[in-house]
């Protein structure tokens, strides 16, 4: 009956390190995941976030061409809109001399 127990006892010995040495596989399994998805987390991070560096930089691009064009549009008008003025004036002054010239 001892003999028993004390095989019981070893069985149980047995098992428990058994589960400890099992429970320590897991445990090394799961940090070993934990940095395997932490390495793909920050490549995935690194790659979104040149993704969005390069979108904003074509974005700042495309605007500035846009800003540029709307102020080349605007410049010509005012160009236009000055030699239309001094074409008045150019024939104002050239109605006012005649005048005087045959007045």
């Amino acid at each position: 009956m001892i003999e028993d127990i004390i095989a019981n006892i070893k069985d149980s010995e047995k098992k428990s390190n058994e589960i400890i040495a099992e429970a320590k596989k897991q445990y090394t399994a799961i940090i070993e995941n934990a940095y395997a998805q932490e390495a793909e987390i920050i490549a995935d991070a690194r790659s979104e976030s040149e993704n969005i560096i390069l979108q904003e930089e074509e974005k700042a691009a495309n605007d500035a061409v846009a800003e540029k064009n709307s102020i080349n549009a605007e410049f010509e008008k005012r160009i236009m809109e000055v030699e239309k003025a001094s074409s008045k004036n150019a024939e104002k002054a050239l109605g006012i001399i005649i005048r005087k010239v045959f007045d």
